[in-house]
Protein backbone atom coordinates (compact mmCIF):
# COMPACT_ATOMS: atom_id res chain seq x y z
CA UNK A 1 0.00 0.00 0.00
CA UNK A 2 1.50 3.51 -0.85
CA UNK A 3 1.82 5.72 1.65
CA UNK A 4 -0.99 8.64 -0.19
CA UNK A 5 -3.13 5.60 0.25
CA UNK A 6 -2.06 4.25 3.62
CA UNK A 7 -2.76 8.07 4.38
CA UNK A 8 -6.31 8.28 3.29
CA UNK A 9 -7.32 5.18 5.33
CA UNK A 10 -5.92 6.54 8.31
CA UNK A 11 -7.65 9.45 8.16
CA UNK A 12 -10.95 7.86 7.13
CA UNK A 13 -10.43 5.10 9.96
CA UNK A 14 -9.69 8.20 12.83
CA UNK A 15 -13.04 9.69 11.34
CA UNK A 16 -14.99 6.13 11.59
CA UNK A 17 -13.47 6.18 15.02
CA UNK A 18 -13.94 9.50 16.17
CA UNK A 19 -18.29 8.88 15.25
CA UNK A 20 -18.60 6.39 17.56
CA UNK A 21 -18.65 9.21 20.50
CA UNK A 22 -22.74 9.86 19.28
CA UNK A 23 -23.09 5.73 20.25
CA UNK A 24 -21.47 6.62 23.41
CA UNK A 25 -23.72 8.88 24.51
CA UNK A 26 -26.58 6.36 23.99
CA UNK A 27 -24.89 3.45 25.47
CA UNK A 28 -24.50 5.81 28.67
CA UNK A 29 -27.99 7.27 28.63
CA UNK A 30 -29.59 3.53 28.38
CA UNK A 31 -27.43 2.37 31.26
CA UNK A 32 -28.81 5.22 33.43
CA UNK A 33 -32.01 4.82 32.03
CA UNK A 34 -31.93 1.31 32.84
CA UNK A 35 -30.87 1.84 36.31
CA UNK A 36 -33.64 4.07 36.89
CA UNK A 37 -36.31 1.17 35.35
CA UNK A 38 -34.46 -1.54 37.68
CA UNK A 39 -35.12 0.73 40.69
CA UNK A 40 -38.48 1.67 40.20
CA UNK A 41 -39.75 -1.94 39.68
CA UNK A 42 -39.99 -5.16 41.22
CA UNK A 43 -40.49 -7.54 37.83
CA UNK A 44 -37.86 -10.11 37.70
CA UNK A 45 -38.00 -9.75 33.83
CA UNK A 46 -37.18 -5.95 34.17
CA UNK A 47 -34.50 -6.22 36.64
CA UNK A 48 -32.42 -9.23 34.79
CA UNK A 49 -32.80 -7.10 31.27
CA UNK A 50 -31.87 -4.23 32.88
CA UNK A 51 -28.97 -5.45 34.32
CA UNK A 52 -28.00 -6.62 30.66
CA UNK A 53 -28.48 -3.41 29.30
CA UNK A 54 -25.85 -2.00 31.77
CA UNK A 55 -23.42 -4.97 30.93
CA UNK A 56 -23.64 -4.24 27.51
CA UNK A 57 -23.26 -0.31 28.01
CA UNK A 58 -20.24 -0.83 30.18
CA UNK A 59 -18.89 -2.87 27.10
CA UNK A 60 -19.68 -0.16 24.46
CA UNK A 61 -18.05 2.16 26.76
CA UNK A 62 -15.12 0.19 26.89
CA UNK A 63 -14.99 -0.32 23.34
CA UNK A 64 -15.26 3.58 22.94
CA UNK A 65 -12.34 4.19 25.14
CA UNK A 66 -10.54 2.09 22.70
CA UNK A 67 -11.26 4.01 20.28
CA UNK A 68 -10.81 6.97 21.03
CA UNK A 69 -7.29 5.58 22.18
CA UNK A 70 -6.81 4.30 18.52
CA UNK A 71 -7.82 7.33 17.46
CA UNK A 72 -5.49 9.64 19.01
CA UNK A 73 -2.47 7.15 18.01
CA UNK A 74 -3.27 6.90 14.56
CA UNK A 75 -3.53 10.83 14.54
CA UNK A 76 -0.21 10.73 15.84
CA UNK A 77 1.09 8.19 13.53
CA UNK A 78 3.55 9.87 12.06
CA UNK A 79 5.56 11.41 14.77
CA UNK A 80 5.40 8.09 16.63
CA UNK A 81 8.00 5.33 17.55
CA UNK A 82 6.61 2.71 16.59
CA UNK A 83 9.04 0.39 18.22
CA UNK A 84 8.35 2.25 21.70
CA UNK A 85 4.91 2.92 21.42
CA UNK A 86 4.46 -1.00 20.99
CA UNK A 87 6.31 -1.36 23.90
CA UNK A 88 4.73 0.87 26.04
CA UNK A 89 1.21 -0.85 24.80
CA UNK A 90 2.76 -4.11 25.70
CA UNK A 91 3.96 -2.76 29.48
CA UNK A 92 0.01 -1.50 29.67
CA UNK A 93 -1.45 -5.22 28.28
CA UNK A 94 0.98 -8.32 27.90
CA UNK A 95 -1.44 -9.63 25.54
CA UNK A 96 -0.63 -7.22 22.96
CA UNK A 97 0.53 -7.75 19.81
CA UNK A 98 3.31 -6.07 19.04
CA UNK A 99 4.95 -5.41 15.46
CA UNK A 100 1.89 -4.58 13.39
CA UNK A 101 2.18 -2.95 10.42
CA UNK A 102 -0.01 0.20 10.17
CA UNK A 103 -2.72 -1.60 7.91
CA UNK A 104 -3.07 -4.33 9.95
CA UNK A 105 -3.56 -1.79 12.75
CA UNK A 106 -6.23 0.01 11.27
CA UNK A 107 -7.92 -3.26 10.01
CA UNK A 108 -8.02 -3.97 13.77
CA UNK A 109 -9.54 -0.39 14.92
CA UNK A 110 -12.02 -1.10 12.63
CA UNK A 111 -13.11 -4.31 13.79
CA UNK A 112 -13.28 -3.21 16.58
CA UNK A 113 -15.94 -0.44 15.31
CA UNK A 114 -18.10 -3.22 13.94
CA UNK A 115 -17.86 -4.74 17.75
CA UNK A 116 -19.29 -1.23 18.73
CA UNK A 117 -21.95 -1.35 16.26
CA UNK A 118 -22.64 -4.65 17.44
CA UNK A 119 -22.24 -4.14 20.91
CA UNK A 120 -25.09 -0.58 20.81
CA UNK A 121 -27.33 -2.60 18.56
CA UNK A 122 -28.01 -5.67 20.96
CA UNK A 123 -28.01 -2.68 23.83
CA UNK A 124 -31.15 -1.02 21.49
CA UNK A 125 -33.11 -4.54 21.70
CA UNK A 126 -32.41 -4.86 24.93
CA UNK A 127 -33.91 -1.55 26.12
CA UNK A 128 -36.82 -2.30 23.64
CA UNK A 129 -37.33 -5.51 25.67
CA UNK A 130 -37.00 -3.50 28.73
CA UNK A 131 -39.44 -0.99 27.69
CA UNK A 132 -41.88 -4.22 26.86
CA UNK A 133 -41.49 -6.01 29.87
CA UNK A 134 -42.32 -3.05 32.28
CA UNK A 135 -45.24 -2.11 30.03
CA UNK A 136 -46.56 -5.83 31.28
Amino acid sequence: MSNTDEDAERILTIALLESFRALELFAAAAVLGAIIGALSTAQALTLVTACAVCIAGFFTLYMGLRMRLDAKLFEQWQQLDVQQLDTALHKMNPGFKAGRSLELRLAGARALFKKGIRLIILQAALVLFMIGSCAL
